[in-house]
């Protein structure tokens, strides 16, 4: 409990670093990056979230205790490599000058690969 106490202070601490020089750098468009970060938040708590909650809870309702966890995380690291690759996919003149779709859709196949030999493992065990 103590652990994870500090890793939440830790985790304010740096928050809070993080605002203070995002709305006082006096480059910065405080009401551009205050409606950004209001963005964030709703799309956060009204959609991903609830989304997230959605397919883990059909997810352990649907598959066998054994095979779950591998699943969960599986679809979890696709959907953080989907939501860091998608800037750079959909942005405003395709930030990187890389074919980022080629990128994310090998990371997303290097990740099912590792959960597959996860499953096979798994099931080899039992």
């Amino acid at each position: 409990m103590k652990t994870r106490l500090v890793i939440g202070a830790l985790g304010v601490l740096v928050m809070g670093y993080a605002l203070y020089g995002a709305f006082t750098d006096p480059g910065t468009d405080r009401l551009g990056v205050g409606e950004f970060l209001a963005g964030v938040l709703v799309v956060h708590d009204f959609v991903l979230l609830p989304l997230g909650l959605a397919v883990g809870a059909l997810v352990a309702r649907v598959l066998p205790p054994r095979y779950r966890r591998i699943i969960q995380s599986g679809l979890w690291a696709s959907a953080v490599v989907a939501l860091v690759a998608l800037p750079f996919i959909a942005g405003p003149g395709h930030i990187s000058p890389r074919n980022s779709t080629a990128g994310l859709l090998l990371t997303l196949a290097a990740v099912w690969l590792i959960a597959g030999i996860g499953l096979l493992v798994r099931r080899r065990k039992a």
